[in-house]
């Protein structure tokens, strides 16, 4: 019960948050004090909530490879950094990152969880699933953004769902 308290209060909190930024963050389906909603039942913790606050106040930071900081920042110098603003550890690149996470189906999916994807044969992209099929990360074009996993250019090189548990 204490925890269910936890977490509404943690919502409460962070839908005051997004709200502030609405103007600037845009969600297309739902926001994510509605993604936290949906997954309190299951694996979402408040870990879950603290990775997407944090991924989502990365939001419009300059890419560089390489990078791992507000100034500017690669995909999984992104992913490292807000993990553990959560207090968890990754490891520094996106195949190092697939390799130490326990790969999950799209069923077990949550918000907060990882998203890899490939180029040819090997993981070389990762982001943070924000739920209703989104992710953030950190493109080469346009820096830390949200996207649509239904975008023909991550659909086609989609690998799969990864976690983090410790």
């Amino acid at each position: 019960m204490l925890q269910k308290v936890k977490i509404e209060l943690f919502v409460l909190f962070l839908a005051a948050l997004i709200t502030g930024c609405s103007s600037s963050v845009r969600f297309a389906s739902k926001d994510v004090s509605s993604y936290i909603e949906d997954k309190t039942e299951n694996y979402f913790s408040v870990e879950n909530s603290m990775i997407i606050t944090e991924a989502v106040n990365w939001l419009g930071t300059p890419y560089c490879y390489g990078g791992e900081s507000r100034s500017c920042t690669d995909c999984s110098g992104y992913v490292q950094q807000v993990y553990l603003s959560a207090g968890i550890y990754l490891p520094r690149t996106a195949a190092e990152q697939y390799s130490y996470s326990i790969q999950i189906n799209e069923e077990e999916s949550q918000p907060g969880d990882l998203i890899f994807f490939k180029n040819r044969k090997k993981i070389n992209h990762v982001g943070i699933y924000i739920g209703g099929n989104e992710f953030i990360h950190a493109s080469s074009s346009n820096g830390v953004e949200k996207q649509s996993l239904n975008n023909r250019y991550y659909k086609s090189r989609f690998v799969g769902y990864g976690r983090f548990v410790h």
